[in-house]
């Protein structure tokens, strides 16, 4: 007589279970007709957001981001150093290259390296020292649209012993007027204690005065004077950082310099592809320009460099006649989903198989410039995996 009470009262437990969560049910649909979706999206992209950030600041070495006084002084010496480490890494990792596009918020950006076409004189001797002249013949496209520009210069390491000076003046065509541009001195390294590679890489900020170069004439020419022969290393260059006229006009190019690496059904299937893709109708996997900008992370006023730049990303099918495939397994994998469909056995997925970290330049809250890398940003190679 005592065992129908406890089946009564898990009778009624249940049927309250049932009820509570029936009531729970009906509550949770009221709450999802009054929900927001979008506010839902913006709360999920706020903490994927604070975790990527969190990545990067870790990658640099940073528990927080530095808080720049507006006062902050960058002197220049540290600017070159950090500036010479920071082109130098781009460098090593394969990122400074004709098909590699930097981009900005204004626009997309590329960064050209002119070098000098030579000498257009002889030596002569002028104020106890040599002149010649330099000339630089400017592209169109960076005529306009020119964002900087820095002429960098490389003093003889062979002349150490001696004092060695160099200055550069700008020649005015129209009127034949010469002005200084650049005063360089180096000492002996025994009078000095600044760096091995600052003592003898000087980088000089133009930016201003090219543009007003360049409404005149696409050609630029300096006169060097030295105070000896063989004061400055191999023939100067100069960085322009330029906008595009136009981001389809960019890939077009791009799709045309890689055109060579385009898979054909004799080429090798295994193997990833640095192949950018020629547009929206490339279906098989390949690489795709993706535009990241610091401002977006709220991080503009302590990275100097870059701005912006390409992080790209994979995306394309997986079909054993697209190639390419990371693995034999891979190959495999596409084939038998072939014979036996994709819902038995799964495609590969298209994904990066080479990342390369980011070099950045930056600057702490006392204004101090930094060199450091945020590892596996940059998407270099796509395959099927």
């Amino acid at each position: 007589m005592c065992f129908p009470r406890p089946r009564i009262g898990l009778a009624f437990a249940l049927l309250f279970a049932v009820g509570a969560a029936a009531e729970q049910n009906a509550t949770n649909e009221n709450h999802a007709k009054n929900w927001e979706p979008q506010r839902a999206y913006e709360i999920s992209d706020a903490i994927l957001l604070d975790y990527v950030k969190t990545q990067m600041l870790r990658g640099l070495g940073l528990r927080e981001p530095p808080r720049v006084r507006r006062a902050a002084v960058v002197r220049n010496h540290e600017y070159e150093r950090v500036y010479e480490e920071y082109r130098r890494r781009l460098e090593e990792d394969d990122l400074l290259d004709d098909a590699e596009d930097l981009q900005s918020s204004s626009g997309l950006q590329r960064l050209y390296t002119i070098r000098s076409s030579g000498m257009s004189g002889p030596y002569t001797e002028e104020n106890d020292g040599v002149v010649q002249r330099i000339r630089f013949r400017i592209p169109e496209s960076t005529s306009q649209n020119l964002v900087s520009a820095r002429l960098r210069l490389r003093l003889n390491r062979r002349l150490q012993p001696h004092t060695c000076s160099v200055k550069v003046y700008k020649l005015d065509e129209e009127d034949q007027l010469d002005y200084l541009v650049a005063d360089l001195h180096t000492l002996p390294a025994e009078t000095t204690s600044r760096s091995h590679s600052t003592r003898y890489r000087k980088v000089i900020d133009l930016t201003s005065s090219m543009k007003g170069w360049l409404r005149s004439s696409g050609t630029v020419e300096f006169r060097v004077w030295q105070s000896r022969r063989g004061c400055l290393r191999g023939l100067p260059t100069f960085d322009l950082m330029a906008r595009e006229v136009s981001a389809s006009l960019s890939r077009s190019k791009r799709s045309l310099s890689t055109r060579g690496n385009r898979v054909t059904p004799n080429s090798d299937k295994l193997g990833a592809t640095r192949r950018m893709c020629s547009g929206e109708n490339d279906k098989a996997c390949c690489m795709r320009s993706l535009n990241v900008s610091v401002a977006d992370f709220g991080w503009d006023e302590w990275i100097i460099e870059p701005k912006t730049f390409q992080a790209n990303f994979c995306r394309g099918q997986c079909l054993y006649k697209h190639g390419h495939f990371a693995s034999s397994h891979a190959a495999l994998q596409s084939k038998i989903s072939r014979i036996l469909g994709h819902k038995t056995v799964p495609r590969p997925c298209c994904a990066p198989t080479k990342l390369k970290a980011l070099p950045v330049m930056y600057q702490d809250s006392q204004g101090v410039m930094h060199f450091g890398r945020i590892p596996k940003m940059i998407v270099k190679e796509c395959a099927c995996s």
